[in-house]
């Protein structure tokens, strides 16, 4: 049965989506630092996210009317320019996969990019994202888009009835299926809750050191701590700091059922569940971890200065990575002091993974993905444009994302 909370929120969208366009017009905008008085689009969809959000797990099936094959259809319709080139996309590899795109002819030293989509375990994946991801792979390298395949996980839905550790064996399930197809490159790359994903299977593969593990991680606003902390929501914590800024506030994580449907019977310190949670935090936990521990191995991070979750994701990154801003800088400030070495980290010791860690200025949660995906018809639009042609404030994240790749590939 759904939640009259829910049934309110719904009722209520309409109103709110007028009183955005409303805003705009007389006061500038909603109070977002990056899209007032610069976006109405990207405000209307800001406050879209922020209601499915809040739907949660139990009634965000309301939502998730749209299967995955059929979105793909419309996006192949809508983007023939682009998909028309993209070898299989739409295909299934396997039972829980879909190419976007697989070289016809593919060796096993060539890189495949494994996408693990966010959406908080409970949203399915949405077209802007996969227009983000195809914007990505048109703006690479000639040499480099040539050899690179990816590959999307449609995995199991918490507001379906699977909870943890579905997704996890979904993840494991295909990404062995292309070792054993010979496949020696894969990265991977997850939003959000893909993120979560994405690293809770490195602590998985540590334990079952059998798979060759991926070559290289990258990770869009993950969603490292499933049940926020305490204190999270006083000010000082980015959680409290950016409510009227990001789609996600503390809100968004209060309803005890929610995190029960996502994690099931799994302890939430568990690594592989919610990364951030375990206390104290040990950077042991992530010494000789897959990947990581690699030095030829990559790790690329993305989070927003004006995001909810930037104090976890800072804080897992400290630990994991080594990476100093969770306790030397104070976020907020860049529209009056912008210090570069705060928001660009990169370190390539030798002795473990190469990291860079990039905090987008006034940027939001999974912004990337979410609120540049307008660039795919950009490109479609004028096929001669190159990466640097693109601007670097409107689309930060697609060319952070898109320059690693070109290095790493």
């Amino acid at each position: 049965m759904v939640k009259l909370k829910s049934i309110v929120l719904l009722l209520l969208l309409p109103v709110n989506l007028f009183l955005v366009v409303i805003k705009y017009y007389t006061i500038g905008g909603i109070g977002s630092r990056k899209y007032d008085g610069k976006n109405l689009l990207a405000l209307l969809k800001l406050t879209v996210y922020r209601t499915a959000l809040l739907l949660g797990p139990v009634d965000s099936w309301l939502l998730n009317i749209v299967s995955v094959d059929f979105l793909l259809k419309i996006v192949k319709f809508q983007h023939e320019k682009t998909t028309s080139i993209l070898h299989k996309f739409g295909e299934k590899y396997d039972s829980d996969s879909y190419w976007f795109v697989q070289q016809p002819d593919i060796k096993p030293e060539d890189p495949i990019i494994i996408y693990l989509h966010g959406g908080g375990f409970f949203l399915q994946v949405q077209k802007e994202q996969i227009e983000s991801i195809l914007a990505i792979y048109r703006l690479l390298d000639p040499k480099i888009q040539r050899k690179t395949s990816i590959l999307m996980l449609d995995y199991k839905l918490a507001s379906d009835g699977y909870p943890f550790p579905t997704q996890l064996e979904q993840l494991h399930s295909t990404y062995t299926s292309l070792v054993k197809d010979g496949h020696t490159n894969v990265t991977i790359l997850g939003d959000s809750a893909g993120g979560n994903l994405s690293v809770g299977y490195l602590d998985y593969l540590k334990h079952n050191d059998h798979v060759i593990p991926p070559a290289n991680l990258v990770m869009i606003s993950p969603w490292l701590k499933l049940e926020p902390e305490k204190d999270a929501n006083t000010p000082g914590k980015s959680l409290f700091d950016s409510k009227l800024y990001d789609m996600i506030s503390y809100n968004t994580f209060t309803d005890p059922a929610g995190l029960l449907a996502i994690i099931g019977d799994s302890p939430l310190q568990s690594l592989r569940v919610s990364p951030g949670s375990k206390k104290p935090y040990d950077v042991n936990d992530w010494k000789n971890c897959p990947t990581l521990s690699n030095p030829k191995g990559s790790v690329f991070v993305l989070v927003g200065e004006d995001e909810g979750l930037r104090d976890d994701i800072l804080e897992w990154c400290h630990y994991a990575l080594d990476v100093p801003f969770y306790k030397l800088v104070k976020y907020g400030y860049s529209h009056e002091n912008f210090v570069k070495h705060h928001h660009e980290f990169s370190k390539q010791d030798g002795l473990s993974a190469s990291v860079h860690v990039f905090v987008e200025p006034w940027g939001i949660h999974d912004s990337c993905l979410f609120f540049e995906n307008h660039l795919l018809a950009k490109l479609e639009k004028n096929s001669k444009l190159t990466l640097d042609d693109i601007d670097d404030v409107e689309f930060y994240g697609i060319k952070k994302i898109t320059n690693f790749l070109n290095d790493t590939l």
